[in-house]
């Protein structure tokens, strides 16, 4: 599996500030503006993951972004929602 490109076992869905589309729902617009004023670094784009039950899940892994440098900034955010 290691180098090689595989289905991915959760549900994607990209942003990219370039998109001149806004970020949904408004809160992650305010979370983005607080990010970048708290760093000084531009986070300009948003990666969506979600998990749906206790069979989607993913292995370590290292993110390759074009274009990217080590000077990279990620921030991770996680949230729940109960299921019955």
């Amino acid at each position: 599996m290691y180098d090689q490109t595989v289905r991915e076992p959760r549900l994607t869905a990209p942003w990219d500030a370039a998109s001149g589309e806004p970020l949904q729902p408004p809160i992650l617009e305010e979370i983005r503006r607080a990010l970048c004023e708290r760093y000084g670094r531009s986070f300009d784009s948003v990666g969506f993951n979600l998990y749906r039950d206790g069979r989607d899940s993913v292995a370590w892994h290292a993110d390759r972004i074009p274009g990217s440098t080590w000077r990279t900034a990620t921030a991770s955010m996680r949230t729940r929602t109960r299921t019955s």
